[in-house]
């Protein structure tokens, strides 16, 4: 990692290559730093030491690929528009003012707070990756044209539904987390390609079993999800690998027996219960 007083310069994530991370403001001598080191991604967070509220300056780096907003002072986005190429955006930011996201052809990662000048993001028919805290719509019908979209990843109080879902072809990672309305998983079944499913503080969805439907599923998440009826039905998924319910998940009929003739697991974590068919200890037995 290279490191000064005003910026360090270490991996970015996505395999995007280098990151610069600012710890100070802007100057003029940066731009030769990020032409000298090859930087493909900017990081502005006022979390270690960044502080600023304007970003004209990205207009001198037309070049980046990804950059990365977070700081509460910045409100206008626009000067993002002068970078053509971008492939990542990270936002955490209020922001007021905003380019057409559906302008960045090239965009493929997005992770952002939600802002209501976030709309045209759902334009952006080429995402492979989508992560939006504050999901503010009842269903999934905003996203379904992005039919390249591999990874979702949603934290909503709003969604009631996964209606729109079954568009989503290609995608293979889904992560809900603290979805409060949600009661049914109804339409993921139509996605063949999901391999990993994580669902968190989803406490009224009790039913899991059209996850039973998904032939390619290799992973399941249950975090503090409250009461969920069984499990029984994943015993169809033959390349279920992992099987985690921790916090507050409790599966009530307790029976764990079936998932242990699947032929690829290779663990199950979980806090025991007393009315669980096994004791965790004896399922790592088994699985070893």
């Amino acid at each position: 990692m290279t490191k000064n007083d005003q910026f360090f310069i270490d991996d970015a994530e996505n395999n995007m290559g280098r990151c610069l991370v600012l710890t100070a403001p802007w100057s003029d001598g940066i731009k030769s730093i990020v032409e000298k080191e090859n930087i493909s991604v900017l990081r502005l967070s006022q979390s270690v030491g960044w502080k600023g509220d304007d970003i004209s300056f990205l207009k001198e780096l037309p070049n980046l690929r990804g950059v990365e907003v977070y700081s509460w002072g910045v409100k206008d986005l626009t000067p993002l528009q002068s970078l053509k190429g971008l492939e990542y955006l990270g936002l955490q930011c209020e922001f007021s003012k905003a380019p057409d996201f559906s302008d960045f052809k090239s965009l493929k990662i997005c992770k952002l707070l939600w802002r209501p000048k976030a709309k045209t993001i759902f334009s952006c028919n080429g995402l492979s990756r989508l992560n939006i805290v504050n999901y503010p719509s009842g269903d999934l019908s905003d996203i379904e044209c992005m039919k390249d979209l591999q990874r979702l990843q949603l934290t909503s109080k709003k969604l009631v539904s996964l209606s729109g879902i079954e568009k989503l072809a290609s995608l293979s990672t889904l992560d809900l987390a603290e979805c409060s309305k949600l009661e049914s998983l109804s339409g993921v079944e139509k996605c063949q390609q999901l391999e990993t499913v994580e669902l968190e503080g989803c406490k009224k969805v009790h039913d899991v079993a059209l996850l039973g439907e998904l032939e390619n599923i290799k992973n399941l998440v249950l975090t503090d999800c409250g009461k969920i009826r069984s499990l029984q039905p994943l015993a169809s998924c033959r390349l279920l690998e992992n099987v985690t319910f921790v916090g507050d998940t409790i599966i009530e009929d307790g029976m764990l027996a079936p998932l242990l003739d699947i032929p690829q697991l290779k663990k199950m974590w979980f806090v025991d219960k007393k009315h669980y068919s096994h004791k965790r200890d004896q399922v790592a037995t088994i699985l070893s």
